[in-house]
């Protein structure tokens, strides 16, 4: 919470009661799409109609020659002059950007308004960006430093800004189907498939074990045929779709043995650094660029979102939890900077750096931690509420407030395995959540349970199946007919069929 006061340092809001963030006051830029994509999870949960506002101000302005090419920037204390940044640089992952918070914005809050307005919108980014497909592989290509981290130089298809991507394949089909569009559905879904295997082939480094910063194959100006940096950064695609509950779209096994290499080579002792080649040293820009990329640094706030949060969903909460908290002692309290916090870290001084040093926007990306450590969405249109805590080894329960853009509720959470597996989850809600459906994850040995179901009507009739997202066993409780959650919802677990499980438990205990 503490990680709001941008809301009041950084934000405009004018006669015309258009609502926007400056990146920074000392550089005060608004409506910024790519770091939007971290920073806005606090305005959309806490001022709800200001961020549709703001994302309605970004869909606005149109780019004269690429319809679909979204303008990373509004203006400068204002947001009648929008610009595509001082070099003009082709940024593909804004429009991506542009597409994820549409999506996002509308399963959120089931808003009308973000299909019938800012669909045609979506659509054009969409196209834009599959219009740098050179190569018909299902990838875009880019040059330059063309991605939110702008002083890096990329060139040909790149693991930050293609992940994002192949994220957005899934989440545009899904906008375009919920509007009758199947032809541009299909086309999509089509591709994603195509996508997937070509991030695969092009950028898995079998030798570091993970995604290499680029392949360039075929890329004319490329330095180099292939770079092969860690970027901490390069399972961005896959920490979205899981915040967005779109399903895991890379291999789990990758993702895992990705994690451990950046917890090797980029995890540093105050922070996480942006890009190591595999023998340890810092990635290099060519010498044409005239400037070095800067990703001996770390971006404290981001890596809170794609890399701390995807090691809580993906197996290591607890070391999730460590890189957050490495955060909150070098920033919140060695440098007291808990309501001033920049957006670069030099790991060696231990202190801010760079440009962006006063109050940059990305504090409230913190809010993606509590995310990952419930696995929590409320899908508002369909009815769905996804629950999966991913707590630290040793602990079975919690206790914790839910956030979201149209109520606030609170959840107890326990499970044990005595005898046999048992989980039980109360949800409570301030206002009326409408519900269909209820996820939950079981442990892998669960082949069945009985399910009771409570509400302040009481009992309630419902029916359940298991399935497997590609890295979770998932349990689907579906009620006989909608329930609206305000009070009290209760729901209770029994195993009646399977393994006996052993939850994690430290050792010696």
């Amino acid at each position: 919470i503490n990680n709001n006061y941008v809301m009041s340092t950084n934000t405009l809001f004018t006669k015309g009661n258009d609502f926007a963030m400056f990146e920074t006051p000392s550089d005060p830029r608004t409506s910024t799409p790519d770091r939007r994509l971290y920073s806005s999870i606090g305005s959309l949960l806490f001022f709800p109609n200001f961020d549709e506002g703001e994302l309605a101000a970004t869909a606005r302005p149109k780019d004269g020659k690429n319809a679909g090419r979204i303008y990373r920037h509004l203006g400068i204390e204002g947001v009648h002059q929008p610009s595509h940044g001082a070099t003009g640089t082709e940024m593909l992952d804004t429009s991506i950007a542009f597409v994820l918070l549409a999506y996002r914005n509308y399963f959120m809050t089931g808003k009308r308004f973000i299909l019938d307005h800012l669909f045609s919108r979506v659509k054009d980014a969409m196209a834009f960006v599959l219009d740098r497909d050179r190569d018909g592989d299902g990838l875009p290509e880019q040059s330059g430093c063309s991605m939110t981290r702008d002083r890096w130089a990329v060139y040909g298809t790149n693991s930050y800004t293609s992940g994002l991507w192949i994220t957005a394949l899934r989440a545009y089909a899904r906008l375009a189907r919920r509007l009758g569009e199947k032809a541009e559905a299909l086309k999509y879904e089509e591709l994603l498939p195509r996508a997937l295997e070509s991030f695969d082939r092009k950028l898995w480094y079998e030798e570091g074990g993970y995604y290499r910063f680029y392949c360039a194959t075929g890329i004319e100006d490329a330095p180099h045929e292939f770079n092969d940096a860690c970027d901490a950064a390069q399972l961005a695609g896959q920490w979205y779709a899981d915040f967005l509950c779109l399903g895991q779209l890379l291999p789990e096994e990758k993702v895992k043995k990705a994690l451990g290499a950046i917890c090797k080579l980029n995890d540093r002792r105050n922070g996480v650094a942006q890009g190591v080649m595999p023998d340890g040293s810092p990635c290099v820009n060519p010498d044409s660029v005239g400037f070095p990329p800067e990703v001996d640094r770390a971006w404290p706030a981001f890596d809170m979102g794609h890399y701390a949060s995807l090691m809580i969903t993906h197996g290591y909460p607890d070391r999730g939890l460590f890189a957050v908290q490495k955060n909150c002692k070098n920033v919140h309290a060695r440098r007291g900077r808990v309501f001033n916090q920049p957006m670069a870290w030099d790991l060696d001084a231990n202190n801010a750096c760079g440009w962006g040093q006063d109050r940059h926007m990305a504090s409230t990306t913190a809010w993606h931690v509590l995310y990952a450590l419930q696995g929590f969405h409320l899908n508002v249109p369909d009815g769905v509420l996804w629950f999966r805590p991913h707590l630290p080894i040793g602990v079975f329960s919690l206790s914790a407030p839910l956030f979201t853009p149209i109520s606030f509720g609170w959840v107890r959470f326990r499970e044990d395995d005595e005898k046999t597996y048992r989980q039980f989850v109360q949800l409570t809600f301030d206002s009326q959540i409408y519900l269909k459906t209820l996820v939950l994850r079981v442990p892998a040995e669960v082949e069945d349970v009985t399910v009771e179901c409570e509400s302040e009507n009481g009992a309630e009739a419902v029916d359940h199946i298991f399935g497997f997202d590609g890295s979770e066993r998932l349990i689907e409780i579906m009620t006989k007919n909608p329930i609206m959650i305000g009070g009290m919802l209760k729901i209770s677990l029994a195993q009646t069929r399977g393994a006996a499980v052993h939850l994690p438990r430290p050792a010696g205990r």
